[in-house]
């Protein structure tokens, strides 16, 4: 999934909300969902995610390798 500029930003606002839900595993992932968004909102990037469920059984980091930051053509161009 390719995220455009103001959906990356959402991102970073959604994390953080998710963030207070008192559980750990929402904690956990919204800050870190908050922490990926809000660097790429800083860098003037868009939030791109690529999942692979088969290698999810090897590393959850394997299965979400090719996800990170995009501007530019990239995504067809969608980072506007």
């Amino acid at each position: 999934m390719y995220f455009n500029k103001k959906e990356t930003k959402l991102l970073a606002l959604g994390g953080t909300v998710v963030s207070w839900i008192p559980n750990p595993a929402a904690v956990v992932g919204g800050r870190s969902l908050a922490a990926i968004a809000g660097v790429a909102v800083a860098a003037d990037k868009c939030v791109k995610i690529k999942v692979n469920p088969g290698l999810a059984v090897l590393s959850p980091a394997a299965a979400v390798a090719g996800s990170g930051y995009y501007s530019g053509k990239s995504g067809d161009g969608y980072c506007k």
